[in-house]
């Protein structure tokens, strides 16, 4: 599997006027943060909701993991203990 050397952020057409209107608006801060998730974990950093809740004001990582993943990035993640099904995702 080869890697992209940028993620694209292509938006595709959505349903109605409003939610294609917010796609197009965020674009630039998702690539932003999908940028600084992607540094983080080539650092060999695990990272969590709550490190890039904290560190990036990103709310939901799961949505960069899954851009990442499909930019054909192998991301793994492990559950981490004491907490109630809480993950941590690393390269």
């Amino acid at each position: 599997m080869s890697l992209q050397l940028a993620l694209d952020f292509t938006v595709r057409p959505h349903n109605n006027p409003v939610s294609m209107a917010q796609a197009e608006n965020g674009k630039e801060h998702y690539e932003k943060q999908d940028a600084w998730m992607l540094r983080q974990l080539q650092s060999g950093r695990k990272i969590s909701a709550r490190i890039a809740r904290a560190e990036f004001g990103i709310e939901d990582p799961r949505a960069r993991i899954h851009a990442l993943k499909k930019a054909g990035y192998i991301i793994k993640h492990s559950v981490i203990p004491g907490t109630h099904g809480s993950r941590e995702w690393y390269l």
